[in-house]
């Protein structure tokens, strides 16, 4: 399964992950952003935290800055 994580949930944040459920190359599309609690969703995506990040790196994960 492939992830993206998007570092920011701001605006941008939310322009490029429409953008990117749009392009269908991930399976599953998170946010990372402290403001916001774990179980908190935008939009139909979830947040995680830094530490759920850091756990959740691996190959099958793509990043960006937003």
């Amino acid at each position: 399964m492939k992830t993206l994580v998007i570092i920011g949930a701001g605006g941008h944040g939310l322009v490029v992950a429409e953008a990117a459920e749009l392009m269908r190359a991930w399976d599953k599309i998170l946010f990372v952003d402290e403001k916001y609690t774990s179980s908190f969703v935008i939009n139909e995506f979830d947040v995680i935290t830094q530490q759920q990040f850091a756990a959740l790196a691996c190959d099958a994960t793509d990043v960006i800055v937003a």
